[in-house]
């Protein structure tokens, strides 16, 4: 089971226009818009993160923060426990 890296992004530009552009890179598998801010799931190497700031700027992309989201573990723990319930093995109740 691969555990995506969240990235959050925010951007002067317009966002529809950013989500398209990232859902057209290899390693994003989602992309919401929350408020003001993009959230982009990447499956990737997280030494290649880079990749996706580069092809954001090399569009023209105005970034105002670019960040992984610290959440890791958390999202890996549910992520395990769904698991668990799916083959019920762990009851979250």
């Amino acid at each position: 089971m691969n555990i995506p890296y969240t990235i959050e992004i925010k951007v002067l530009d317009d966002m529809e226009k950013t989500k398209v552009l990232l859902l057209e890179q290899p390693n994003i598998t989602r992309v919401d818009i929350n408020g003001e801010t993009l959230t982009a799931e990447y499956i990737g190497n997280p030494q290649e993160m880079y990749t996706v700031l580069n092809a954001l700027v090399f569009a023209e992309i105005r970034i105002l923060m670019f960040q992984e989201n610290k959440r890791r573990l958390e999202q890996a723990f549910l992520s395990l426990a769904h698991g668990f319930e799916e083959q019920g093995k762990f009851n979250t109740n």
